[in-house]
């Protein structure tokens, strides 16, 4: 058979097991034929070749339509990547298949079986499926496909999902030229699938290859591929064929097929999380996914479906990407930093729960926005323990005390972390003032020129902030009569009263106050060396 898809000899359509290259038949089509010669459980089928596709884009300049296009669009340019594949996709909905493609797409759907055959309708591009690259879901699939006119119908809207705005993007951003794709279609009989998935022969997040993993759902497989459904993960060994892990998902929807397509309904509520694959069946799929990644020699990505007990491959591509190192990790526990009492108080209410990753670095990032320096004299203002947000009590002790300010520390504690434990003390740390002064004055003048612009922009006509007084003006009142003399009246503030210092319970001092249980207040918890020596938290919080 002649292998130049542009050569007259090169036939429209060939049975599903003859599609050798991926010139001829895509990547998709040329892993199926493999599958198909292999005496694998594939459903049967034919391809429609790029032939047909070149057959059908020469017809009225087509191709010199959809190159002009696509030209001088650059890949970070979506909108226009949007208006490229909206004018393309006219040429393939307006365009006539041209009568030797029909008749030979006809007469082998035709051979399999009489009536109207059910049929898969996939889309198979000539860069999809290599090893090096991710084409998955680019392109269009068309489940339940009866009769002659809408296959031929599905096969036009393949055509034009080549052209994509989605895959206009990728090629262009992978160096691809335009000229040099073309799309093939396999078109296959439709598995009446009680059950689908994935599965795949390593490890797809950490690249381990002991295991083969298996995810199921029930129905067709679309729900699952389109990220509808939270499928059963299954984890088998590949020596053995046990089943290692299980973990069943909420499988609340499912894709059955109708009288013109498919749609999705909502699983029965006694299926939703009744597991789909037994043991046994899940070690039957393990084997036969190394069995399809023994043909090709590296790790596979595998969709399949089961009907009345069979078990059918519909897809088969290698894993993209594939992790060869173990992820990389990170302690999370400050308190190895030293000997410090660290407070989760007051920070309860605003982060509640243990951190993620993505959590912990915008707090990080807040932190250093917000706050005029980090650490002092090479100790943590605030950390992570365990994934939890703590400020250190120590370094705010010993920042007071170099002032001579401890006793009012003291006090104040409760007030703003609540009591701290009788049998807690807060560890000592050596800081002098002049010590503190040195640390903390650059960042703090550092910090102050960071704000001065959002100090203008609210000092500004127009800005949201309160505008100073001007000389000869009291506060809330104007200067003799500003409207009378055509000057525009500014708006002032109050002038406040001196600052009082606050009262305790009782009506004493707070310096006065001896720190008493509060028991509305959060919790803290003296660590040392990463240990917990001792907790309080009060009821009711």
């Amino acid at each position: 058979m002649n292998e130049d898809p542009d050569s007259p000899d090169t036939p429209y359509v060939v049975p599903l097991d003859e599609g050798t290259t991926v010139a001829q038949v895509g990547g998709k089509g040329a892993s199926l034929a493999r599958l198909a010669a292999a005496r694998l459980p594939i459903p049967p089928g034919f391809h429609v070749t790029t032939a047909a596709y070149h057959a059908f884009v020469a017809q009225d300049a087509r191709q010199g339509q959809i190159l002009a296009a696509v030209a001088g669009f650059r890949a970070d340019d979506p909108v226009a990547c949007e208006e490229a594949a909206d004018k393309i996709a006219r040429l393939f909905v307006e365009g006539v298949v041209p009568e030797p493609i029909s008749e030979a797409v006809r007469e082998a759907y035709a051979g399999l079986g009489s009536g109207s055959v059910p049929v898969a309708v996939r889309s198979s591009a000539t860069a999809e499926d290599l090893p090096e690259m991710s084409f998955a879901g680019q392109q269009d699939t068309y489940l339940n496909i009866h009769g002659e006119r809408e296959v031929l119908a599905a096969v036009r809207r393949c055509w034009a999902s080549l052209w994509t705005a989605r895959a206009i993007g990728y090629r262009l951003r992978n160096g691809i030229p335009a000229e040099d794709v073309a799309l093939a279609v396999v078109v296959q009989e439709l598995v009446p699938a009680d059950a689908a998935g994935v599965l795949f022969t390593a490890d797809p997040m950490t690249g381990a290859t002991d295991q083969v993993l298996v995810n199921a759902t029930w129905g067709l497989g679309e729900a699952l591929v389109g990220g509808q459904v939270t499928p059963d993960t299954i984890l088998v060994d590949r020596a053995t064929g046990a089943v290692t892990e299980r973990r069943l998902g909420d499988k609340a929807v499912m894709t059955v097929r109708t009288s013109d397509g498919t749609r999705e309904v909502p699983v029965p509520a006694e299926r939703r999380s009744a597991p789909v694959l037994t043991d046994a069946q899940a070690g039957e799929l393990a084997r036969l996914g190394v069995r399809v990644e023994g043909l090709y020699d590296r790790p596979m990505d595998i969709e399949w479906a089961r009907h009345d007990g069979t078990v059918f491959i519909v897809q088969a591509r290698p894993i993209t990407a594939l992790r060869t190192s173990e992820p990389a990790t990170e302690e999370w526990n400050d308190t190895r930093h030293g000997d410090y009492l660290w407070t989760s108080a007051n920070l309860g209410e605003a982060i509640p729960d243990v951190m993620t990753p993505a959590t912990w670095s915008l707090i990080e990032i807040f932190m250093a926005e917000t706050m005029a320096l980090a650490e002092v004299g090479g100790h943590r203002l605030s950390g992570n323990i365990a994934g939890r947000f703590y400020l250190n009590l120590s370094v705010s002790a010993a920042a007071a005390g170099a002032f001579g300010l401890t006793r009012l520390f003291l006090s104040s504690v409760p007030q703003v972390f609540g009591r701290i434990p009788d049998t807690v003390t807060i560890p000592p740390l050596p800081m002098s003032r002049w010590e503190l002064i040195r640390a903390t004055i650059p960042p703090a003048v550092a910090f102050r020129w960071r704000l001065l612009p959002y100090q203008r922009n609210l000092d500004s006509p127009g800005g949201r902030g309160t505008r100073p007084l001007r000389p000869g003006h009291r506060a809330g009142g104007r200067r003799d009569d500003p409207e009378r003399a055509g000057r525009p009246v500014a708006r002032r503030a109050r002038a406040l009263p001196p600052r009082r210092q606050p009262a305790a319970r009782g009506g004493r001092p707070l310096r006065q106050q001896r720190p008493g249980p509060d028991p509305g207040q959060g919790a803290r918890t003296r660590l040392r060396g990463g240990h917990e020596r001792a907790a309080h938290r009060p009821a009711g919080r």
